[in-house]
Formats: C-alpha cells, structure tokens, sequence
C-alpha cells in the first residue's frame, strides 16, 4: 500500500500542498477499513500531516488483482462518461470535482467486490441485472473474471459522443422479452464515423450505420428511418385544379396567406357543355360582412355594467319625472284654494316647498348617474366626449334639458315594449325550429320566415331606440351645465 501524491502531469511530480491526493490500495479490505477510519476517526490536522504529509486525506484508488494504474484510469473514464456524461477534460482543471468523482468512483468498485449481483455499469436498471443473471447462472468469482477481462478489451475514446437520451426507469421496467433479447445485441463502443448533419437522406445514414455500426449511428439511421416512413405516408396535395395563369402570376402579391395555398380560380372546363367555365375564389374584402347589414345591429346589450348604470339612470328619471308631475297639480290645486283659508294654504305651501327640496336632490343624483352613463358609453371616444364639453354651442338651459329627460324616459318605456317582443319572437322561433319535422316543409318555411322578419324588424327598432337615446345624451350635454361638469370630474379623477 502505497501513498502519491496526484499530479496530471504525472504521478512522479510533487505539485503544492492544496493539490488534491491520491493513495493507492493493493488490498479492498485495507481500503474499507481505512475508509471507515476516515469516517468515523474524525482526524486533526497534525494527525493528518504525520500520516499523509498533507491537510488533504488522499483519494483512496483501491486497484484489482492484477491490475495497473493505467488500466485503473481507464476503467475511471469509462466509468465517468456512462455515469455522468463526462470527460477526464472536463474535470482534469476542477480539483474538489475531480477528487469528489474519483471518491464516488473508488467507493463503487469497493462496492462492485462486495456485490456480485451488481452490474459494472451505473446505468442499467437493477431489474435487468436480476434477469441477466437468472438467464446465465455464473457463478459470482466467474462474473467478477469475466468483467475484469472485458474491461480490459473495450476500447475507450477520450472525447465522448454528444449525450443522448436515456430510457426512464418506468419504462425500462415496462420492456418485453424481445426487447431484452435485442439489448444483447453487440455494438461497437466507439463510433469510427462522422455522421452526416440531420437534413441528409436516409441513405446517407444507413452507409453510415454500415460502416460504423455503434448504437449511436444506429440510433440516428432508426429515427431517420421513421422520418422516412411518415413523410411517404403523407398525402400529396393536389394541383390539377390550379388553372396555368395562376401559376403564372403566383410571383404576384397575395392578398391572404393562405391564397398561395390554394387555387385562385377552379377550373370546370372538363366539360364543354356546362355554361359555368371557373369558380372564383372570394377576396377578404368580400367575405367580411358589411356594417350596413341588419344582422351586425346588436339590439340587446350584454355588457352588465352598462345595463346597471342605464337602470338607476332610468329609475331615478322616473321618479325625478313623477315629482315634479305631483308638483304641478300641488300647485294648481293651491291656486285654486280661497285667499281666506290661511291655514290650508300655509300647509300646501310647506308641502310644495318640501316637494321642491326633495327634487332638487333627485336631480342632482339624477345628472350624477347620468354623467356615469356618459362616460361610460364614450370611454373609447374620449375625444369625441371632450369635443362635446368644449363646445362652443354648449349652454344651460333647463327647459330643453328637462324634456330630454322627458324623452329618454319615453324611450326607456319603448325599449322595454321591443326588448319583450323580440324576446317572444325569438321563443316561438325557437319552437317552431325544434318542431320542424312536423307538418310541411312549405309550412316550417313560411313559419320560419314570417318569425324571422319579425324578430329582424323589431331589432332595427330596437337599434333605432338606442341610437336616439344616445343622441339624446348628447342634447343633455350641450344643455344641462351641472351634468358637463359632473363628467369632467368624473375625468379628472379617471385620468389622476
């Protein structure tokens, strides 16, 4: 047993002290009590010092019958790349990651001695250890020889291939016999081939294979293969009905992209007797539906905020609009009350300046929910709403204001008469379409159409509606100077 220090220069140079030891051990017992010692002795630093002349315990290199320290290196890189996919390159400059490999690596061969079931390489799965050794029943002292020789057979390349995929152990565990079987199929370890890049032809990668034969180029010709196998089972698309001039000008700007994809004109000449000569395809501009159509008029809101702010507006216009109805018949019916009766008269006046109190306050809520509403119907169309305040035409006259109120009122009402009638339009609609088999097909169709018309013309009215209210929106803003400025508050403290 004995003590060197490492060096990748060689084992006879004497680097500094910080670099890493390395001791080598004749006898695998020896090592695994010193290594127990090591555990568990817990050393100082003289102690260390006087036996391995350095602070660093050395890196235990338990060697096997016969074996030298090349062959032992070896075995170390072999052991590195199916391990860890690594090189001696990539550790060589890295000592605490060198010394922490060639621990784990002397550690495994102590255990290797002591394990006969166990595999010599890391990456194989313990249940196929089990079954290769159910399948061979060799003894334990003849496995051991027989890897020792192996070893000593394989080549090993110092730059190892690029890292590929490895099988999970579920699904390692999951293989059949026959992939068993095939798993005992000899490769070569070291790949004497540089294979062709990943767009070459599957040719390529089998002259590959068969001058190489390793499982990497075997590999990558039976991916090739599958890539292979798909691309002849796609369906080729279909030209024929291309006309030539399309493939003339297919150089020519496309209006969509998927216009190069498909033919701009079908031809239907095959027979000379059919009055219809080519379909055209249609233009994006032509598919898009036009504004104007009745179907893009949306004639019900299904926006939940917008329904909200509309109610309370409507609501309180209610009330703000009774009020002041029963404050015109309490001052007519105060006018028409004798000059003699003080007392009633005094009543009447209380009532009808309590009544003015209290409309007043509806109104203030009333412009402040319809400021709300304003804002919320323009808050795309700032500019425009801006436009509105800034107006030069912009004034403070209650009388118009207050019959636009009148009419929104009105409209409301409207608005809910049309929202029912659509609604019942669209249910006996939909019956009529569920029991559409019964009866005939010129019935269900003078049915469906006559149902439908309807529905369609009360939707326009109810667009109508809609548009008219928010015209009236804006009469509010041009007339009623509380409501402008209740929006630009509303505004200012958005923007803020």
């Amino acid at each position: 047993m004995t003590s060197r220090c490492y060096n990748p220069e060689g084992f006879d140079a004497h680097p500094p002290a910080d670099v890493l030891l390395r001791r080598l051990y004749v006898d695998v017992d020896a090592y695994r009590m010193d290594l127990h010692h090591q555990r568990f002795a817990r050393m100082s630093r003289q102690e260390r010092l006087s036996k391995y002349n350095s602070i660093i315990i050395p890196i235990h290199v338990p060697l096997a019958r016969g074996e030298t320290v090349d062959e032992y290196e070896k075995r170390f890189a072999r052991w590195l790349y199916e391990a860890e996919r690594l090189s001696i390159d990539d550790v060589q400059h890295k000592p605490q990651m060198e010394r922490y490999m060639r621990i784990r690596f002397a550690n495994w061969v102590a255990n290797q001695t002591y394990t006969p079931h166990t595999s010599h390489s890391p990456s194989r799965s313990r249940e196929a250890r089990r079954s290769e050794d159910k399948r061979t029943a060799i003894s334990p002292e003849k496995k051991r020889q027989r890897t020792y020789e192996d070893d000593k057979k394989k080549p090993w390349r110092e730059t190892p291939p690029a890292r590929k995929d490895e099988a999970k152990p579920a699904e390692r565990r999951s293989e059949t016999s026959s992939q068993d079987t095939a798993s005992d199929l000899v490769f070569p370890s070291r790949c004497t081939v540089q294979l062709p890049s990943s767009t070459a032809s599957l040719d390529a990668f089998t002259t590959a294979y068969v001058a190489c034969g390793c499982r990497r180029c075997f590999s990558q010709c039976v991916t090739r293969m599958g890539t292979h196998i798909t691309q002849l089972e796609m369906p080729k698309l279909d030209v024929s009905c291309v006309s030539p001039s399309h493939s003339r000008n297919s150089s020519s700007p496309r209006h969509s992209p998927t216009e190069g994809k498909r033919g701009r004109f079908l031809d239907l000449t095959s027979d000379g007797n059919h009055v219809l000569k080519r379909l055209r395809r249609l233009e994006p501009h032509e598919i898009t539906r036009k504004s104007s159509s009745s179907d893009m008029a949306s004639s019900e809101s299904y926006d939940h905020i917008e329904k909200q702010l509309l109610g309370e507006y409507d609501q309180l216009n209610d009330r703000v609009l009774a009020n002041e109805r029963v404050l015109e018949l309490s001052i007519k019916r105060q006018q028409d009350t004798p000059v003699d009766d003080i007392k009633q008269t005094s009543a009447q006046l209380d009532a009808i300046q309590e009544l003015q109190t209290l409309i007043q306050r509806e109104r203030d809520n009333r412009s402040a929910a319809l400021a709300m509403v304003i804002v919320y119907l323009w808050r795309k169309e700032l500019e425009q709403l801006e436009e509105h305040l800034k107006s030069p035409n912009a004034t403070n006259v209650p009388q118009v204001a207050s019959a636009s109120h009148q009419q929104c009122a009105d409209i409301a009402a409207e608005l809910i008469i049309k929202q029912d009638a659509a609604a019942a339009s669209k249910k006996k609609l939909g019956e009529r379409l569920k029991h559409r088999s019964s009866g005939s097909k010129e019935a269900f169709a003078h049915d469906a159409k006559e149902l439908g018309e309807q529905l369609v013309s009360v939707q326009r009215e109810i667009s109508a509606l809609i548009t008219a209210r928010r015209e009236e929106f804006v009469v509010l803003i041009q007339f009623d100077e509380h409501v402008r400025n209740l929006i630009r508050t509303i505004l200012s403290s958005s923007t803020q």
